[in-house]
């Protein structure tokens, strides 16, 4: 049994159960994941002769754990699958001195190359030499970044209130890497766009391992904080043919280990509102108060008299807690005091409500006091506050608490000289009440708990100098439940408030119906809720063996996702808007006279998708030269469609109808039915995919040129030429299957339009009027209602691919600086996206509120459906200058200009509102400058004097400054004046009548459009647009304006910290620290309203927090 919901669902026991004994079954033969790397190199002499027989050992420096190799004939050494950290290589021969290297850092999924020239002399004497930290990449053509914990211990990174997590923040240090939202993602990565892909394209592992939420392609836990990270990698380009399931790019993240010696930390941070500045809309600075506090260990293990780990076993355990009270800024445009009673005379005449029944123009403006509904006044006077900031402005801060627990434990262990053992666990458990800025009544929240479970077991067999064995074993659980609560909506049934005709579904989520009065801030919402219990597994083996100049590579690897949902039922939902035929031209006043433009009333659901996967590759990395590697890869990817254990899914066959379900409307069938096209239909929808090929390749080449311009560009052997390309397949978007449950007859959605509650005599009080009421439903009658919504698949859909490719030039340059210029681009293929189906024909008599009669189906709703149609490229220009930590000294910086474009950059239109979301045009992911810097500077210390090198010793500062175009504006209007109904959410394009003109939102101005003068923090002038409205179907068209043409607000960044260490004795030091978020309190804005013709069009309604000061306290041991 649930926190919210009343039903229990099979726990993941016996599948934890079978995970681990398959694991202990299988941990003799098997080996570990992909967050390694692999040391290579060739080993010469100083004649430039390679030399073969040499023996290698690559020694960890933090466990002192070994690895040998031997050069081959041709003088190539390779050490496979190390954990990242940093080593040292010794190399010794007969006749030649033995040379150590130290210093050299392996980073997670970059490989490093370390070439070794020995030199005459006795074995016994040791020539020691540091590696160089800024070498160029000479083993492939992947595009990669690696952030380790040394960069980000010099950055600012933020508590946020659900803890820390690199997710939200330094993903965006990444040259490609930017968010789709406004100021940044969230913990679970939802808006990481990777050169220009679809968040919905980013794939997410931990420790190798597979992270994702297959539902809705998101992270499926937050990673673990800084502290107890070693790396991150985000791949971006052309990676290799080990590497897939998503054509966007993967993000990776490894946790520490222990070492030899016991080392750790205890954390506190703080963040409160007494040092902060407010935001620009927020009337005082809000309640901010975050704790974060935790701590780690870690070393060998050891059991007095039993057992010691140095050298062998070491562990690694963290944990942090967040504890957050904040305020949160409540501030819509609701109804003026004159409109709550009906006046309207302030308003042009031109836009005064007109009375429905004589079509006329109310006397003065004013709605008579005996026509406004009864409903209307409960509404008003229980739910929707009076103005307090202007004339129709409500302005309040309001609490939200959230609470989060992590853990974090790694355990390593080495059998022998060729078996090791690796097991992460990670554990997350957030809680919030959020109380939301968006619904009424006020106070409102959203109540949410998550909880995360990710286990990941390794092991890595050696079976001889050149060959060796990797698994990686991954189970993660992941838990969401999320309940709207809304005071004095709650538990009031409709009939206490003169709604008599809507009849709730359940007593479960009991409440008044909701209600949303388009083109205002009001929205009463009620019931519903989500309780979702998913859990995804997966077992993956790697084979490499190396012979001669080949490094070959082999491996498979299956997936599977088990997923548990409840759909909480809503209480019924009103909406009114200016675009209803029958009513007033004005929503505020179609409220108050109780005439809805719509209703609709769903029943929720419980459904059950199911799902498994299965990838193999072969690849080789091919040395033909010392300068030159080429990698050739195959991966086949075999994905089958996701299935409902119930069957619950429908398909689309006009003329058809279903056997099974002889009751369903004629052109509805179901698992099982007869199929003119496919047979029958299929679980999943639509056939399996079976043909995802995915070749590679990538040339990696380092010239060693003596004269000519072509010398001072790539040096001698300082520069490197990189071109990748490779065919990537995405993941389905796991929600476009998942919402099949929400159909007829698994869980009825019926809705009315307004010309069916004019027709019928409806209203505010009982909306199906003379129509039967059949609500509550029982769904186990497979019951259809009115004009059923169909989501279905395309029979002919396949899986979405991209052709990725890069031209990337390298070159060392003095100083310890390393320059990367690059084309970076992609082409896209066969994405999903939605088309409606049943569009209503343009004839004689048609108008907006007659859409549904005009369809080509009248007696099926809106057709969605899912087909791979979309197409997108993009193509960048990309350069970054980076200085490895060397005398104090960090920095990494990047510029990107880009230019994206899609003829859909969304799965579902459903979920983003676009004005044509089928014209090839900006993708609404694009943004074409992105400039990101980030850099750490350890100050100089004293020497001379001890007392002054304590006080002026161990200072720090560091930051990230970021710069960055926004994001498309999809500028629409209320209203589909096609009258087709093929946009689905009924919005349509404006006219562009005048320049745009961008405006200084910080200046609050009135400014008079169409004839009425309207008040606000504008971001450009509303004038330049005009709403298209037509008098009959002969005039039906779309407006001028097309898709994603002007820019919203960008986005200028400065964070910075200062610290300062001190040391107490040899191994123990503390250190005190701030960071700074919004350095210079600069107001960064967020979307204005971009409905035409409404209140809100082109205003500013919500800025980024102010200047936030976090302060922290560590100390290290």
């Amino acid at each position: 049994m649930n926190r919210f919901f009343p039903f229990n669902f099979a726990d993941g026991s016996a599948i934890a159960r079978a995970f681990i004994g398959l694991i202990i079954l299988s941990a003799p033969v098997l080996a570990q994941g992909t967050e390694r790397a692999d040391l290579l190199g060739t080993v010469r002499d100083s004649n430039g002769a390679a030399i073969a027989g040499a023996k290698l050992t690559a020694t960890n420096v933090a466990t002192n754990v070994s690895s040998s190799a031997t050069s081959d004939e041709n003088g190539n050494y390779a050490f496979r699958f190390l954990p990242a950290g940093r080593y040292q290589i010794t190399a010794e021969m007969s006749g030649f001195a033995t040379i150590t290297i130290t210093d050299i850092v392996l980073q997670v999924n970059i490989n490093a190359t370390v070439p070794i020239i020995l030199k005459p002399g006795a074995v016994t004497e040791t020539i020691t030499i540091t590696a160089d930290g800024n070498r160029i990449d000479t083993t492939d053509a992947t595009v990669k970044h690696s952030v380790t914990s040394e960069q980000v211990r010099g950055l600012p990174v933020f508590t946020s209130t659900l803890g820390r997590t690199v997710l939200d923040q330094l993903a965006f240090l990444v040259p490609g890497v930017h968010p789709t939202s406004t100021f940044g993602s969230d913990i679970r990565g939802e808006q990481i766009s990777i050169n220009g892909s679809r968040p919905s394209s980013v794939s997410f592992n931990f420790e190798g391992g597979d992270n994702n939420d297959h539902e809705f392609s998101r992270a499926a836990s937050p990673l673990p904080n800084p502290d107890a990270l070693q790396e991150f990698t985000v791949v971006t380009n052309s990676y290799k043919a080990d590497l897939g399931r998503s054509s966007g790019g993967v993000i990776n993240a490894q946790a520490k280990s222990g070492t030899n010696r016991y080392h750790g930390n205890v954390r506190y941070f703080l963040i409160n509102e007494a040092l902060n500045a407010r935001s620009f809309f927020d009337p005082a600075v809000p309640r901010r108060r975050l704790n974060t506090f935790g701590g780690n260990i870690g070393g060998p293990v050891v059991l007095p008299r039993l057992f010691k780990g140095k050298d062998r076993t070491h562990f690694f355990f963290d944990y942090e807690g967040t504890r957050s009270r904040r305020d949160n800024l409540f501030n819509r445009d609701l109804i003026s005091n004159g409109e709550r009673t009906g006046d309207f005379s302030n308003l042009p005449a031109a836009q005064q409500p007109i009375d429905p029944l004589t079509r006329q123009p109310f006397p003065g403006g004013i709605i008579p006091a005996s026509r406004i509904s009864l409903v209307a006044r409960e509404y008003l006077d229980r739910y929707i506050p009076r103005p307090n900031n202007g004339e129709r402005n409500f302005s309040v801060l309001l609490p939200t608490e959230d609470y989060n627990n992590q853990f974090t434990t790694r355990i390593d262990h080495k059998m022998s000289a060729s078996d090791s053992l690796s097991a992460t666990y990670f554990y997350t458990r957030s809680s919030t009440i959020q109380s939301s800025t968006t619904n009424l009544p006020v106070g409102s929240t959203q109540d949410g708990l998550r909880e995360n479970h990710n286990f990941i077991f390794r092991q890595t067999h050696i079976f001889s100098a050149r060959t060796v064995n990797q698994f990686t074993g991954n189970l993660t659980r992941y838990n969401d439940e999320f309940r709207f609560r809304s005071p004095g909506a709650d538990g009031v049934h409709p009939r206490d408030i003169g709604i008599t005709g809507v009849n709730p579904q359940t007593n479960n989520f009991l409440g008044v119906p909701t209600v949303t009065i388009s083109g205002t801030g009001v929205q009463i919402s009620t019931g519903g809720g989500t309780s979702s219990f998913k859990t995804s597994w997966q077992f993956k083996d790697d084979l490499s063996h190396t012979r001669g100049n080949h490094a070959l590579k082999f491996g498979g690897e299956a997936r599977g996702f088990i997923f548990n949902k409840y759909l909480g039922n809503n209480n019924g939902s009103f909406n009114f808007s200016s675009a209803n035929a029958f009513g007033t031209r004005n929503s505020i006043a179609d409220f108050l006279l109780g005439i809805p433009n719509s209703f609709g009333q769903n029943t929720g659901n419980i459904l059950y998708p199911r799902q498994k996967a299965y990838y193999f590759y072969g690849m080789d990395d091919w040395q033909p030269a010392p300068n030159l590697t080429i990698n050739l890869g195959l991966r086949y990817e075999l994905v089958p469609t996701l299935k409902d254990e119930l069957d619950q899914l429908n398909v689309f066959r006009p003329g058809q109808r279903s056997q099974r379900l002889p009751q369903a409307p004629v052109g509805v069938l179901f698992v099982g039915d007869p199929d003119p096209i496919l047979g029958t239909v299929p679980r999943g929808g639509y056939p399996t995919d079976k043909n995802n090929f995915a070749p590679r390749l990538g040339i990696a080449y380092s010239p060693k040129l003596q004269l000519g311009w072509l010398r001072r560009l790539l040096g001698d052997g300082r520069g490197a030429v990189r071109i990748g390309w490779g065919v990537f397949y995405d993941q389905t978007y796991g929600f476009s299957f998942t919402q099949y449950s929400f159909t007829q007859p698994f869980s009825v959605s019926q809705t009315l339009a307004a010309n069916q509650i004019n027709a019928a005599g409806g209203h505010f009080a009982n909306p199906f009027g003379s129509l039967p009421n059949p609500w509550p439903l029982d769904l186990s009658e497979r019951i259809f209602t009115g004009t059923p919504t169909l989501q279905p698949f395309d029979p002919s859909f396949r899986t979405a691919y991209t052709y990725q490719y890069n031209l990337t030039i390298q070159r060392e340059l003095p100083w310890s600086l390393l320059l990367e210029l690059a084309y970076i681009g992609n082409n896209s293929f066969k994405l999903n996206r939605e088309r409606e189906l049943n569009i209503a024909t343009v004839g004689p008599g048609a108008t907006v509120g007659n859409v549904q009669a005009r369809r080509i189906f009248p007696h099926l709703g809106s057709i969605p459906s899912q087909e791979s149609s979309g197409r997108a490229r993009y193509d960048s220009f990309q350069a970054r200058l980076t200085r490895r930590f060397k005398t104090g000294l960090f920095f990494d910086g990047s510029y990107v200009f880009a230019k994206g474009l899609d003829n859909g950059s969304n799965p579902q239109v459903s979920q983003l509102v676009l004005t044509d979301p089928f014209r090839w045009a900006r993708s609404s992911n694009d943004r074409t400058h992105n400039f990101v810097v980030s850099y750490t500077y350890d100050l100089p210390s004293p020497r001379r004097s001890r007392a002054l090198e304590r006080i002026l010793g161990g200072w720090r500062i560091g930051g990230v400054t970021q710069f960055r175009s926004g994001l498309p504006m999809d500028i629409s209007q209320l209203g589909d004046t096609t009258l087709t109904g093929r946009v689905i959410g009924g919005r349509g394009n404006p006219d562009l009548v005048g320049p745009f003109a961008k405006l200084d939102p910080r200046n609050y101005q009135t400014i008079v459009v169409n004839g009425a003068p309207q008040s606000g923090n504008f971001f450009f002038d509303p004038n330049a647009f005009q709403v298209v409205t037509i008098a009959d179907f002969t005039q039906a068209r779309a407006g001028t304006l097309g898709r994603n043409v002007f820019d919203g607000p960008g986005l200028n960044s400065w964070s910075a910290s200062i610290l300062k260490r001190m040391r107490l004795a040899e191994t123990h030091e503390i250190e005190f620290r701030s960071d700074i978020s919004n350095l210079f309190n600069h107001a960064q804005f967020g979307v204005p309203g971009l409905i035409a013709g409404t209140a809100t069009f082109g205003k500013v309604p919500f800025a980024a927090p102010g200047r936030n000061i976090q302060m922290s306290l560590r100390y290290t041991f």
